[in-house]
């Protein structure tokens, strides 16, 4: 007879973006006959200090259970970690899982702490209750993109360092998503038998047509003209201030064209005020947050990632499989899925002029465009599918059961 495992996903917040996705991907793919699965997310919003977000209510509608841990913050506060710690501790003590996920840096390393302390009390029944044994949990974690990759400086960048490691040893297994983060998280002392490469996957999804997603982001935008545009929480991570001065050079070399950014965040305020100095408001729009964006992923003819760092970022799936044609930044996770000049192109990190410069020749050529969506969306599908990550997170769990 098989019993069935119990296993509790984390996340640190509840919106709607790559590490939610994959949290939902798993929490709803894995057999309901051999697992008893629930999710517990902080808030939503930016900081996931807000009322839980779409994750809470899709989790819902497919009948998962799911756990508000509103003391799960995305920024690190000595105090708010402590209390988050304590509040997973007590949740670990209460759903008595045999594996825990952790999914985002934040909740990995709170998480992971928390599960180790919550293993040190139930191994301590052992020697009352032999039986307490099979109780200790599997600590998992994937990470979404090494920290350590973002803008800092050097003492922080250190002390990010240090929290990665630390996280990763107090984890039974590591999931990496792309092929350098794997080799880097790999080089950690004492770290490398635990690090797993598991790429992210696609669920092929139904999408709008070319014109109805582009009547319902933007009406009264030209539909002559190439459309441009992401999908993006509003973060320094994502570099869109690059996108906007790319848009400002090739307004002012004549190029007809429109952007579309779908997606809110801290940033928004700042990137209005970039709008109106590189006087694309006509061309430009911050549409906001705009749910199952992308279902609407037809309506452009070209997507940008000019992103710092990702993941593996689900966007480019989702674009190639929506038949656009590609422009990101070369950076671990997107040159997993494009090869440039194969799959779409990459230019370097941060630089208006080199992205102008990509962009530039997709706009003006659709042939272009064609050929490198139409090979960008058959990767995807071919390399890219649900059942190789289902298959290889579950050999991870059976493997550290």
């Amino acid at each position: 007879m098989t019993v069935m495992k119990k296993i509790l996903f984390v996340i640190t917040k509840s919106n709607w973006y790559g590490a939610q996705k994959y949290t939902y991907q798993l929490a709803t793919s894995l057999p309901r006959n051999e697992y008893d699965i629930s999710v517990a997310f902080g808030g939503g919003g930016v900081l996931g200090n807000e009322p839980p977000g779409l994750l809470k209510s899709k989790l819902e509608e497919a009948r998962i259970r799911t756990v508000f841990v509103p003391e799960l913050m995305r920024d690190v506060f000595l105090l708010t970690d402590l209390r988050a710690a304590w509040a997973l501790y007590k949740l670990f003590c209460r759903e008595k899982p045999n594996i825990i996920h952790l999914s985002s840096s934040k909740a990995g390393g709170v998480g992971a702490f928390a599960a180790r302390i919550y293993s040190i009390k139930t191994l301590a029944l052992y020697f009352l209750l032999p039986t307490a044994y099979c109780l200790l949990p599997r600590i998992i974690f994937t990470s979404h993109g090494l920290p350590l990759d973002e803008e800092r400086n050097p003492i922080s960048k250190l002390l990010i360092r240090l929290a990665t490691w630390t996280t990763f040893l107090l984890c039974h297994a590591v999931i990496m998503i792309s092929e350098n983060t794997y080799a880097r998280a790999r080089a950690f002392p004492w770290c490398r038998s635990r690090i797993h490469l598991v790429y992210n996957s696609l669920q092929p999804y139904e999408l709008l047509s070319k014109s109805e997603a582009r009547a319902k982001l933007k009406p009264g935008f030209p539909t002559d003209v190439p459309w441009i545009g992401t999908i993006a929480e509003l973060t320094r991570n994502k570099s869109l201030d690059t996108l906007v001065r790319a848009a400002g050079i090739l307004k002012r070399d004549g190029r007809k064209f429109v952007v579309c950014v779908i997606g809110g965040g801290e940033e928004k305020i700042m990137l209005e005020k970039l709008i109106r100095k590189e006087q694309v408001e006509d061309i430009f729009s911050l549409v906001g947050f705009v749910p199952e964006a992308s279902h609407y992923l037809t309506a452009f003819d070209i997507f940008a990632l000019p992103s710092l760092k990702e993941g593996l970022p689900y966007v480019l799936l989702e674009a190639g499989f929506a038949k656009c044609a590609v422009v990101a930044s070369r950076i671990p996770g997107a040159t997993d899925i494009i090869t440039h000049n194969e799959h779409g192109l990459l230019v370097p990190v941060g630089d208006p002029e080199a992205l102008a410069k990509e962009l530039r020749v997709l706009i003006e050529h659709a042939n272009e465009r064609a050929r490198f969506a139409q090979a960008l969306r058959t990767r995807v599908l071919q390399e890219f599918s649900s059942k190789q990550m289902l298959t290889k997170t579950e050999t991870i769990y059976k493997n550290q059961s």
